[in-house]
């Protein structure tokens, strides 16, 4: 081969290069910038929040959504409470703080007030009196929790004057609430504002709702919204990219975050199952001597209620044909694809319940457990084989993407 074909190949080599690595961006909006950071999830509950176990986690990010109506009502207290405290910690202490409202009203029976109606000037007042305390402290501000399960139908839906009640709700929320506050106080860092969260974007009933679509044109439209939050709770893990490719049709150029991810659909989905169900199955019932027939939820109850090895739970999930091998880093792979900023995840879960065929699996997520488990060499251990190491390789990769 000659000097001339020589280079004629090598400059054929690079122009491919280069070509391949610009379809691999298109599937993120420019401008969005390719830091994906991991943090702390303590969900509705910010009295949760721990610093000796956050220290352990090496998180630079936590995340919490208080029940506002819960506070308007006194259930909760306001001042001189562990939760608004510990929020205003957090910050002091270094870290960057996600912060939004659950609004809870389906749970209620509670519709959404119109414009200008006193209902709604009590919910804005109470967010005004629990920015004042935390506004100063946040990072990120989200304008709703998950409006398609916290909110009665008739108010996702178009009224008499055409309009969607919780997408005008949203729009005040920002309007009324949150650009006048920060407004008023310029010494405030001001947060960046996301819209969301949505959730279940991989069926589609979700993808054809009118008040999911709106909200997301509301955060794609306004110069005063940073991108939109999505949560994941996938049912398979193709539900994961599912959920990204259609946002990403409709959110073209701003970033996502992810304050909550999981497995739990998916775990609670095959709860019934029995150990023995296959051939593998039937080898992890020999090796632990578990009866064959116990279904995936005794055995649970089981093993959360008696002293349990690591490596049983890791060889247990290992034994199903369903279960997505490394499944934290499977999702760290659609952060980096598809331009998520930020994705918090449960640090641990201190409600353990008593698992029936059809309860909710969130206790298994979290990187820390509460029962009792030990590791190879049988002493007590507290880190979960599930999500413990794939999470801090996650931490670690996002904080090393800052630095480039």
């Amino acid at each position: 081969m000659t000097i001339d074909n020589i280079q004629t190949v090598l400059w054929e080599q690079r122009l491919f290069s280069r070509l391949i690595a610009s379809l691999v961006l298109l599937a993120i909006p420019i401008g969005v910038p390719q830091a994906q950071e991991v943090g702390s999830n303590f969900n509705h509950v910010p009295e949760t929040i721990d610093f000796t176990y956050l220290e352990k986690a090496n998180v630079d990010w936590i995340r919490v959504t208080p029940f506002i109506l819960d506070y308007l009502d006194g259930k909760r207290p306001l001042k001189g409470a562990h939760g608004m405290d510990n929020i205003i910690e957090a910050d002091k202490r270094g870290y960057k703080v996600a912060f939004g409202f659950r609004w809870d009203f389906k749970k209620r029976n509670m519709r959404v007030p119109a414009p200008n109606s006193r209902a709604e000037k009590r919910l804005f007042d109470q967010a005004r009196k629990m920015l004042k305390l935390v506004g100063p402290h946040i990072d990120i501000f989200k304008l709703g929790n998950e409006p398609y399960l916290e909110t009665l139908s008739v108010d996702l839906s178009k009224n008499a004057d055409k309009q969607i009640p919780i997408i005008v709700f949203t729009q005040r929320l920002l309007s009324e609430v949150v650009e006048p506050l920060y407004a008023n106080h310029p010494k405030w860092k001001r947060p960046d504002v996301y819209v969301g969260s949505m959730v279940w974007l991989y069926e589609r009933k979700m993808q054809k709702n009118v008040a999911i679509l709106g909200l997301i044109h509301f955060a794609e439209t306004h110069p005063a919204i940073k991108g939109v939050a999505l949560h994941i709770h996938a049912r398979q893990a193709d539900d994961i990219e599912a959920s990204f490719t259609f946002l990403r049709q409709h959110l073209k150029h701003k970033p996502i975050i992810v304050p909550e991810f999981s497995l739990q659909r998916l775990h609670r989905s095959r709860l019934t199952e029995k150990l023995g169900t296959d051939k593998a199955g039937l080898a992890f019932a020999r090796k632990y001597s578990r009866d064959p027939d116990m279904a995936m939820y005794e055995w649970y109850n089981h093993a959360t209620r008696n002293t349990s090895q690591a490596q049983e739970w890791n060889d247990l999930l290992e034994s199903r044909s369903w279960y997505p091998r490394n499944y934290m880093l499977r999702y760290y792979a659609a952060f980096e694809k598809y331009g998520v900023l930020l994705a918090t995840y449960p640090l641990r879960f201190t409600r353990l319940p008593w698992l029936k065929p059809n309860s909710n699996t969130w206790f298994i997520n979290p990187i820390f457990v509460t029962f009792p488990m030990t590791d190879k060499s049988g002493k007590p251990t507290e880190e979960n084989p599930l999500s413990h190491q794939d999470f801090d390789t996650m931490v670690a990769r996002g904080r090393a993407k800052l630095k480039e």
